[in-house]
This record gives structure tokens, sequence and C-alpha cells, in this order.
């Protein structure tokens, strides 16, 4: 099953990181599930790779946790 919708449709894209436990889901559908290494620094960036024609967003929200 593709995850991704055609050329020139939105996607919505879903990254959720709880402690060291990552979770990305593309349109409704788990496309990454990963443990960080212990040990590993805690990073306080989002950063995107873009490949190709370039990348546009609409709707970004960042939400973080209470300790």
């Amino acid at each position: 099953m593709r995850a991704a919708l055609p050329t020139g449709e939105w996607n919505r894209s879903r990254i959720v990181v709880r402690g060291r436990d990552v979770l990305h889901e593309l349109n409704g559908v788990e496309v990454l599930q990963l443990r960080l290494p212990e040990g590993a620094p805690p990073r306080e960036s989002l950063e995107f790779a873009v490949r190709g024609r370039g990348a546009s967003f609409r709707g970004l929200r960042l939400l973080t946790a209470r300790p």
C-alpha cells in the first residue's frame, strides 16, 4: 500500500516523539517506527530533508508535552 498521495495533492504527516520512541504516519499509514539509542542527545530542533523540486508546508503545528 502506497502512503503518499499523487503529485499535486496534499499529504498529511504526523510525527510523534515520546522519550526515545518515534512514530511517523503519512496519510494515516504508519511508515516509520523506531527507538532512539539510549544516551542519544536530546534535540530541540526540527529538520526537513527535501529532495527534488522542493516542498511546501501548510497548517504546520508543533506541539510539546510538558514534563
